[in-house]
């Protein structure tokens, strides 16, 4: 009697365990478990963990794909427990999760959808005044040989814009400087506060001031910058001390002075900077020299006659002088 007393609180046992086992497993669960990988799909495009958010909403592609393959599973769930002729019930906060999952996606598909299209206008306005924009994935090969990334059926529907950043911006087309640079405004720098990711731009000669210069500010990828023969002054070069990355700048022709250079101070990864035909004097050249990783300096060419003292502070610099 007592082995069989035994035998049957056994046979409970596993009967319990494996009831708390098939429970485990729920739609309340895997829902769970979908808002969280979206939620953590989310901060890492946020934060920039992984090496995919640096691809332009695929992020978003990943997110999508995984509640469109879970919403797959429950139907196949669904047709199985049906074929066996038992019925899968959906509580109630399983519906409230799943509306809430299909919120988040659709919120951040429509903030995307909205930046891609100031994307694209923000391209029209600065082409129609006579500058050209290249995507990061035209550089270095020719256009009609690289397909935009991102499915082909999906940019059908979203644009190109949806799966791209801006890389450069520039005077005419593939570095052939356009008659028509000058007409590029502050009207049209408003725009590059879309261009996030921007590694250049070159906008030698047009007619730019400082209030131009404040759309830069968020700019925190732009590595090369050339505003010779702008409308600049002191008060524009503000706006560039946070633009830590940047390694090129070019301030040839304009109205900049020893106080507008201070503002450079901070750029620790500057290698090149051009500020021949400007008013600067060895006395604000001199406050540059903290600048660790200055190899190319070019100033004006009244600045010759002092060059001993400022290559005494520019050791490791090449200074040229015109």
């Amino acid at each position: 009697m007592q082995l069989l007393a035994e035998a049957l609180a056994t046979e409970k046992d596993d009967l319990v365990h494996s009831r708390r086992r098939t429970q485990l497993l729920t739609p309340d669960s895997v829902i769970v478990g979908l808002l969280g990988v979206i939620g953590l799909l989310f901060l890492s495009e946020y934060f920039q963990w992984f090496a995919v958010n640096g691809k332009k909403n695929y992020t978003l592609l990943i997110a999508a794909t995984t509640a469109a393959a879970t919403l797959a599973l429950f139907a196949a769930w669904f047709i199985a427990f049906a074929v066996v002729g038992k019925r899968l019930q959906f509580s109630l906060r399983f519906l409230l999760l799943l509306t809430l999952v299909i919120a988040v996606l659709s919120s951040w598909f429509a903030v995307q959808v909205r930046q891609a299209r100031r994307q694209r206008a923000a391209i029209s306005s600065i082409a129609a005044a006579g500058a050209h924009t290249l995507y990061h994935w035209e550089i270095g090969v020719s256009r009609f040989q690289t397909d935009p990334p991102g499915p082909a059926w999906l940019r059908q529907h979203v644009g190109r814009d949806f799966f791209s950043h801006v890389y450069c911006v520039q005077p005419g087309e593939f570095g052939r400087l356009s008659e028509s640079a000058a007409m590029l405004s502050d009207i049209e720098m408003a725009g590059l506060s879309e261009f996030t990711k921007l590694n250049l731009l070159a906008v030698e000669g047009a007619a730019i001031t400082d209030k131009g210069l404040k759309n830069l500010a968020g700019l925190h990828e732009l590595k090369h910058l050339g505003l010779s023969g702008t409308r600049i002054t002191d008060v524009g070069l503000q706006f560039l001390q946070d633009l830590t990355e940047l390694e090129t700048l070019y301030l040839t022709d304009t109205q900049v002075t020893d106080a507008g250079i201070n503002h450079l101070n901070g750029l620790r990864s500057l290698k090149t900077l051009s500020l021949t035909r400007t008013k600067v004097t060895a006395k604000g050249i001199l406050g540059l020299s903290t600048l660790p990783a200055l190899d190319s300096l070019a100033l004006p060419l009244p600045l010759f006659w002092e060059r001993s003292a400022i290559q005494d502070n520019f050791k490791n610099c090449t200074i040229t002088y015109r």
